[in-house]
């Protein structure tokens, strides 16, 4: 995006007005002091070339000011020139932009978390301790929503994984939250760092860093096998929602006259069999359902960043 805006590089301070009041075209745009920054906007001199960086900066910590209010890019001219864009490059910036600030997002929650409630300290997060201050049950009960137990672990181990790369002098810029959630699986610190170095020299995506972990513990898996299974769950599971929903199938399931011109005895018996079956495991069979579907929300969320 090759946006424009002139910016004054003259050695002279800017007159500051008295009781400047606060307006919609200041809100969120902060400096590193907090005090409210005045936007740059038809001032002349240099000028300066408004990219996603632009964007992406103030979501991952690296620039100086607070992302600033969409209202206040748009009357700066920020989005002037979007349409002359290839459609596909506005996407792909998108994305990125999305993919960035949410990984950045829930570092930083990660972070809270991890201060207020365990010091920092991944053994105390680990610890099986009953009388310890608060579990991450007990967060995800305070937190509600959306959250569930496995969002919440995985922010707490990237956010304590990112902070023993850094006191140990490793910044690794190409790694995200979906990297970092992944290497706390390697028990040994030092062989943590080394698969960290090498992603991020690599530039490895999570799915291939989550392949390496694996390998390195030894639970590599027969795909194929895999594949078959899931497909068989899911035809099957597919088949039961359409038979449920089947006004057609449901009318005869209820009418005993129609079961009975339908069945011989031996089907009968069969059928109620199978009823009676699984009845006894429908609790279960719930339960199972549920925490798949649970786990189906990490494995997609997992695939959106290797795009």
């Amino acid at each position: 995006m090759d946006v424009e805006i002139d910016v004054d590089d003259s050695d002279e301070p800017a007159e500051e007005p008295e009781n400047a009041a606060t307006t919609d075209e200041n809100i969120g745009v902060t400096d590193q002091r907090g005090d409210a920054a005045d936007p740059d906007v038809n001032l002349p001199g240099q000028t300066r070339v408004l990219v996603w960086q632009d964007i992406l900066d103030p979501l991952t910590g690296k620039a100086e000011t607070c992302w600033k209010a969409p209202y206040t890019v748009h009357k700066e001219g920020g989005f002037k020139g979007l349409d002359k864009q290839p459609l596909e490059l506005i996407v792909e910036n998108i994305k990125g932009t999305f993919q960035t600030g949410l990984s950045h997002m829930l570092l930083f929650i990660g972070y809270v978390l991890g201060a207020h409630y365990f010091d920092m300290d991944e053994n105390k997060l680990s610890s099986r301790n009953p009388y310890k201050d608060v579990s991450v049950n007990d967060l995800v009960r305070m937190l509600g929503g959306f959250w569930i137990r496995q969002m919440v672990t995985d922010c707490l181990k990237a956010a304590f994984t990112d902070m023993q790369l850094r006191d140990n002098g490793l910044h690794l810029g190409n790694l995200a939250f979906d990297h970092l959630r992944l290497l706390p699986r390697l028990k040994s610190r030092k062989e943590r760092f080394k698969v960290a170095k090498q992603a991020d020299e690599e530039k490895w995506s999570p799915n291939v860093l989550k392949s390496e972990i694996n390998h390195r513990l030894g639970k590599d898996k027969t795909v194929p096998e895999d594949k078959r299974i899931v497909r068989v769950v899911t035809r099957q599971l597919k088949d039961l929602n359409r038979i449920l929903a089947d006004s057609q199938v449901i009318g005869i399931l209820e009418d005993k006259d129609r079961l009975g011109a339908a069945l011989t005895n031996k089907e009968a018996g069969e059928l109620l069999d199978n009823c009676k079956h699984f009845t006894e495991k429908l609790p279960d069979s719930q339960k199972t359902v549920e925490e798949l579907a649970k786990t189906l929300v990490e494995v997609q969320r997992d695939k959106l960043t290797d795009y």
